[in-house]
């Protein structure tokens, strides 16, 4: 299974089948695009 690490996941659960994904990148150039007034829609139909 696929997941984010937007919430973290105990540590004494059985996790080898799980994949953690950072969402760190998008959520800074979300952050950028923002600051800056750019769009944001274009990010998520990369």
């Amino acid at each position: 299974m696929i997941v984010t690490d937007t919430i973290p996941l105990r540590e004494d659960q059985n996790l080898s089948k799980f994949t953690v994904l950072s969402v760190a990148d998008i959520f800074a150039d979300v952050i950028e695009r923002v600051h800056n007034y750019k769009e944001i829609s274009s990010i998520f139909f990369k």
